[in-house]
């Protein structure tokens, strides 16, 4: 018959216990959905300045509103920048985006990244996809996922 004490089961749980808090969390995804209006302010050559007005909803959340004042490059079909959005509460979220004109729907279409962030986004990550129309002012949307 094998017998196990007590110490040496009490010592394998404390170390097991000790090992448990010490693991990092693993960042939760939260699904990321943006609605906003976006209006080019200021156009000089392939510099562009777009201000724009939206509000994030994070998987069952309160909406959170945010503006942005952003310098974009503007390249054939291609629009590009790093926009931060800036939230009520004063936290940030910093972006990287590309798009690419599709010619059959006159909608930009591409990617973004969340590089980062300030207050309730500090250390944020994720992306997914944005889009909105040929135009100087009009709807945006984004749709992708957030872990902090």
């Amino acid at each position: 018959m094998n017998f196990v004490s007590f110490r040496a089961l009490s010592l394998v749980l404390m170390v097991l216990c000790v090992f448990a808090l010490a693991a990092p969390n693993a960042a939760a995804d939260e699904s990321f959905l943006v609605d906003g209006i976006f209006s080019v302010t200021d156009s000089h050559g392939s510099d562009l300045t777009v201000f724009l007005e939206g509000v994030l909803y994070l998987d069952d959340d309160a909406p959170r509103h945010f503006t942005i004042d952003a310098h974009v490059k503007h390249s054939g079909n291609r629009i590009g920048g790093t926009p931060t959005m800036v939230f009520d509460d004063g936290s940030t979220l910093n972006l990287d985006y590309e798009v690419r004109l599709d010619q059959n729907t006159g909608i930009y279409e591409g990617d973004f990244l969340i590089t980062g962030g300030t207050g309730e986004f500090a250390g944020a990550s994720g992306g997914g996809e944005i889009c909105y129309p040929l135009s100087h002012s009009g709807p945006l949307m984004m749709d992708g996922t957030l872990s902090r």
